[in-house]
């Protein structure tokens, strides 16, 4: 009878029929410690095949340790998972969780979603932890949710998120950053409400002034508020007091103080000024709405209303301003606007422009006066200042449907004639959180009523707060000053110009504008000269988040994402009317406070998605490219050419004791093709020739599939081997040893030489190691032979062992020699009672990675598949046994243990969705009584790829200039682009992609490049095109 089955279809149970079984291999305790002498090893794979190396240009599909983006892991199945890569916090969820009928976006499948995917937040209990704080459902249809995070009745703070409901079927989609559930913290403080009060007021006691009621109303006072919350922002959540501050009218600064302690924990400000050391800054807070005309005349105010005035403005220009006309006088207020209303005689909804006098609203005596005449011949200054506003105004209203800064029709006032407090000339503009206040410039600008755009920005600030609502500090702070930039180019309206405060600036910037959205380095060449920015995120600068640092440069590195816009906008499948539109949904529809760039990226594709299709999300994902945010930008998202040799399955049966071999459908071939006692899985050379493996004694084994021969790799076979992984191209092995200790051994047949790495784990973001590595077991190559993907066993001090994932740079091509041993987890967090291991590569994209997570408590196992370049993650299937997952070669599907529910030990197949990380159908099993799955080919193949098509030369493509320092040209010509752009350094590694499918024209920016020779690589549809620039500094 034969040993193996082949069934036509099986349905696979997920419950346990037998006793668990074990993850891994048993620690074994007395072991004595195997030496091992290097230079003695006498190893050899006797090929007789040698991979493809073709030395000319290509772009290798090598992992880049140092972008590769932390996961968590999924926890429900059709969910995919975007963390951040700094710190693995979860900013995006995208789909709806398998488990979840469709069903009406309300507050039931709010929650129903939330509970769904708490793993992925860590939270406990999403029932009783989130506060929905408004509903909306927009133009097109599509809900959303903003969620607030509590503990037992108190804000957690940072937490800010929204839930997106886009296709008809409940909620779908998640953005924003929650923080994991606090556990067993008191919320009874020791530092009272009364001593806090004290101790905030004692820290502002050289800045504070006590408000008059009028002054209280123009900051929406109160000058200081307490609420108790959980501040999570630190290494720990605490108890807190959070303190709201305004010892001024200047000044607008949260505090978050320990509960227990009495100490800062935290401090960040609402100050956002024009330019970064400047003068005076500007408050972001919120606003309510007043009115200064006259008690007596609001009675009559319906015998008289709005008037126009045709007048002179700053640039000597006529233009036509609102004006309001009330018992034979005129004043600046524009009542004209769909916001304006009268109510028992009182009105609301007023643009009205107020003179300061030469005062200063840092000042108690500060007194301005709504400005008026009896003829209409308004100032220069005034007409500027109060055309300024009303343009503000209509912009967001015309494009957006807004009404007014704060979206309810809330007044906006405008105070001209602005001093410092010692009475000198202010030398900027501001927005205090309901009004925009200008000086008259002194020496790096004129007079600040001229820039239109300087307005813009300034009143933009108020729809950002009342909006996303971004904290003014480090990337959500610059994002703020970004979007306040983008707006101020957009209201100015001069298409193309994308200067900021070109018309207001002195020589004191040299560039002869403020910022540059297009040149963000703006005519300087580094960092602390005047108007730099710096243009591309390998020109990031750290800052530290204190005023001296600019909160983290949040006026520095917003040019990150000023020119991100400029790209897009700039595309000519885009504009800037599309561009405004995809940017303010954005703002108002997907971010949240605490969002960074990495979520810029999203929410601008989003919002392009939901707006206007596949062409502009291209531009958009293009341009976040084209500064290295996100995306493909890096040689690690080269995909390799399929295997074309012949395909084949081989595995081994449940009791380990021979090899077989299978058709790519589980037809077996060769029943069995070796009987020998397998002690681990097998590992394949990517030419099919080589199998390696350890046998039940400890030796290292081979089975030559063209010799079709077993035998040994060492000449003298030792018993001490407990693992073996040969390198795709067969030049390496990394063996690990039966005394399981936390060394893995690299040995290179072309040198003839090894290196012990000893593994370690990296100490995680909170300073807090992650304990000690035991020994490592399953281990493989990724298609470059750089690195090493494993899984080991670690202890924590408290002794708690668990099994994760690591990549070690264990080999350097370049160098030809042995790798640095850098390490790079793979997951940031591990849930308690959670390991993960038996990790594979795809066959065809060295960024997609499958493995399997294991519940010990729940007794399950998880196949989860991961994209290591976005974070993404979804899970394949859950099991009852371990999986031990492999990819077919098209990596279209993957092949794993299970059991049918009889009982059954079957290997089982499960197709994959188009991103080869979530699944696309049902599992099914293949063949009965099968373990250890590995599909493989026999074809030969460039492991250091190639371009899709053969390179060619198109004369109609051009290329300008071929010298640059910075940004150049691609002018597509008779045919549009087909796929990325790649930038190549002369040894063929690519060095930046840049997303241009169906583009026939692009501007790229290669000005984060040294100084140097590069190729360009532009597919078209009859090749790919290679042209070479020089890059100059």
């Amino acid at each position: 009878m034969s040993r193996f089955t082949l069934l036509i279809s099986c349905f696979l149970c997920a419950g346990s029929l037998f006793a668990q079984q074990d993850f891994k291999p048993e620690r074994r305790t007395g072991t004595v410690p195997v030496n091992i002498d290097v230079s003695k090893l006498d190893f050899s794979l006797n090929r007789q095949n040698s991979a493809s190396n073709n030395p000319s240009l290509h772009p290798r599909p090598r992992l880049n340790i140092d972008r590769i983006t932390p996961f968590n892991l999924p926890g429900v199945a059709g969910v995919s998972v975007q963390t951040d890569e700094d710190n693995g916090q979860v900013f995006a969820l995208s789909g709806r969780p398998r488990q979840l009928a469709a069903a009406p976006a309300d507050k039931a499948d709010a929650y129903a979603y939330l509970s769904a995917v708490a793993a992925h937040l860590g939270l406990q209990d999403p029932e009783n932890e989130i506060r929905i704080l408004e509903e909306t459902t927009d133009d097109l249809g599509h809900t959303h949710l903003r969620l607030r995070q509590i503990y037992k009745g108190l804000n957690v703070l940072p937490a800010d998120a929204r839930l997106h409901a886009r296709n008809g079927n409940g909620f779908d989609y998640y953005t924003g950053r929650l923080q994991p559930s606090p556990r067993d913290l008191s919320i009874l403080p020791t530092i009272t409400e009364e001593v806090a009060r004290t101790q905030v007021q004692s820290k502002f006691e050289d800045q504070w002034i006590n408000l008059t009621d009028r002054q209280l109303d123009w900051i929406s006072g109160p000058q200081l508020e307490l609420e108790l919350v959980v501040y999570a922002g630190g290494d720990a959540p605490v108890l807190a007091w959070h303190a709201n501050v305004r010892p001024n009218l200047k000044e607008h600064i949260s505090l978050f103080i320990d509960a227990g302690t009495g100490e800062i924990v935290h401090q960040n400000t609402h100050t956002c000024g024009l330019d970064a050391g400047i003068a005076p800054g500007l408050s972001c807070s919120g606003h309510k709405t007043v009115t200064d005309l006259p008690e007596t005349r609001r009675s009559a105010l319906l015998m008289d209303g709005p008037a126009t005035a045709n007048v002179r403005n700053l640039y000597d220009q006529f233009v036509t301003i609102n004006t309001f006309s009330l018992q034979d006088e005129f004043y600046l207020v524009d009542g004209s606007r769909p916001m304006f209303t009268v109510v028992d005689g009182e009105i609301d909804g007023i643009i009205a422009s107020y003179d300061g006098e030469s005062g200063s609203p840092l000042r108690d005596d500060f007194n301005p006066a709504l400005r008026t005449n009896t003829d209409q011949n308004w100032t220069r200054t005034e007409a500027s200042v109060h055309g300024n506003a009303g343009d503000a105004y209509q912009y967001f209203f015309d494009n957006f449907g807004r009404n007014s800064i704060d979206g309810i029709g809330g007044n906006v006032l405008s105070f001209m004639n602005i001093n410092e407090t010692d009475g000198t000339q202010m030398d900027n503009a501001f927005w205090n959180g309901r009004a925009l206040f200008y000086g008259n410039g002194a020496s790096a600008f004129q007079s600040l009523p001229r820039g239109l755009d300087v307005a813009g920005h300034e009143m933009a600030h108020g729809v950002i707060q009342a909006t996303a609502d971004l904290v003014y500090e480090e990337q959500p702070g610059a994002m703020n000053e970004s979007f306040a930039d983008i707006f101020g180019y957009l209201i100015e309206g001069e298409t193309g110009d994308y200067r900021l405060g070109e018309d207001v600036v002195t020589t004191a910037f040299p560039s002869g504008a403020l910022r540059d959205l297009r040149l963000p380095n703006n005519g300087a060449s580094a960092f602390g000269q005047r108007g730099w920015q710096p243009k591309h995120m390998d020109e990031f600068v750290n800052l530290p988040n204190t005023a001296d640092g600019d909160y983290g440069g949040v006026h520095i590195n917003s040019g990150i994402t000023n020119r991100a816009f400029y790209l897009f906008s700039s595309d000519p499948a885009v504009g800037d009317e599309r561009a405004q539109q995809v940017y303010y949904r954005a703002l108002t529809t997907y971010l949240t406070r605490s969002s960074r760039f990495a979520d810029l990226r999203i929410a601008v594709t989003n919002a392009a998605t939901d707006l206007y299709g596949s062409e502009v999300v291209n531009a958009a994902n293009a341009a976040f490219d084209g500064v290295g945010i996100g995306g493909s930008a890096g040689d690690y998202t080269v995909d390799l050419e399929t295997n074309g040799g012949d395909r084949f399955l081989l595995l081994a049966n449940t009791d380990q004791s021979a090899l077989f071999l299978a058709d790519e459908a589980g037809n077996l071939l060769e029943n069995p093709l070796e009987s020998v006692n397998l002690g681990s899985r097998p590992s394949l050379t990517d030419d099919g020739e080589i199998a390696v493996f350890v046998d039940d004694q400890g030796r290292l084994r081979t089975y030559n599939f063209v010799s079709a021969t077993l035998g040994f790799i060492e000449n003298n076979p030792q018993t001490i081997w407990l693992n073996v992984a040969v390198s795709k191209d067969g030049n390496r092995i990394a063996v690990t040893t039966t005394d399981q200790s936390n060394d893995i051994l690299i040995y290179d047949f072309v040198s003839q030489s090894g290196q012990f790495f000893t593994l370690t784990n990296p100490t995680s973001a909170g300073g807090i190691s992650t304990g000690d590595v035991l020994y490592a077991d399953a281990m493989e190559w990724e298609p470059g032979g750089n690195y090493l993907m494993y899984d080991a066993l670690s202890r924590l001090d408290d002794g708690l062992e668990f099994w994760d994932i690591g990549l070690m740079r264990a080999w350097d091509s370049d160098s030809g020699d042995f790798g640095d041993g850098t390490i790079q987890k793979l997951s940031s967090t591990l849930p308690d009672g959670i390991s993960i291991g038996n990790p594979t590569f795809s066959k065809n994209s060295p960024y997609i990675i499958a493995f399997e997570e294991v519940d010990f408590a729940n007794e399950t196992y998880k196949i989860i598949g991961a994209n290591i370049e976005t974070g993404a993650s979804a899970t394949i299937f859950e099991n009852s046994i371990v999986n031990y997952p492999n990819y077919g070669l098209e990596d279209d599907r993957i092949v794993f243990d299970a059991r049918t529910t009889d009982g059954t030990r079957v290997l089982a197949v499960v197709p994959l969705a188009e991103d080869k990380i979530s699944p696309s159908g049902s599992a099914g099993a293949i063949i009965n009584g099968g373990h250890w799955g590995y599909f493989f080919a026999t074809g030969q193949r460039d492991l250091n790829t190639g371009f899709d098509e053969a390179v060619v030369e198109d004369e109609s493509l051009r290329v300008f200039p071929t010298l640059t320092s910075d940004l150049l040209t691609i002018e597509a010509g008779n045919q549009a682009l087909t796929g990325p752009v790649q930038v190549l350094d002369l040894t063929g590694r690519t060095l930046a992609t840049f997303a241009a499918e169906g583009s026939r024209r692009l501007e790229v920016s290669l000005g984060h490049l040294s100084a140097g020779s590069y190729f360009l690589a532009m597919p078209t549809q009859v090749g790919t095109v290679i042209r070479r620039v020089a890059v100059v500094r």
